[in-house]
């Protein structure tokens, strides 16, 4: 159905560097190709500088960026911003 959830993970404070680094997640789900998806992201830190890489570069009607700053109660999109991840088939 829509809009429900497929997957929640925690990624542990240890994984977190304070250097850039990527963090994978194996959230072992199918995806359907074509079928749209949303992925949130969110930290409850209150201390360090944590952030995500983004393609400022990709401007597709597809994909949209969002960005929320009161904690996930609304988000604002992000005009030619896509969050960089990558997709690995298995």
């Amino acid at each position: 159905p829509n809009g429900a959830v497929l997957k929640s993970m925690l990624v542990p404070e240890e994984k977190v560097s304070w250097a850039p680094n990527q963090v994978k997640v194996s959230p072992q789900i199918r995806v359907v190709k074509g079928q749209q998806y949303v992925m949130v992201l969110k930290s409850p830190t209150t201390a360090g500088c944590y952030g995500f890489a983004y393609n400022d570069t990709h401007s597709s009607k597809q994909h949209t960026q969002s960005i929320s700053t009161d904690g996930g109660n609304q988000y604002k999109a992000e005009a030619g911003r896509t969050l960089k991840f990558h997709t690995v088939t298995q």
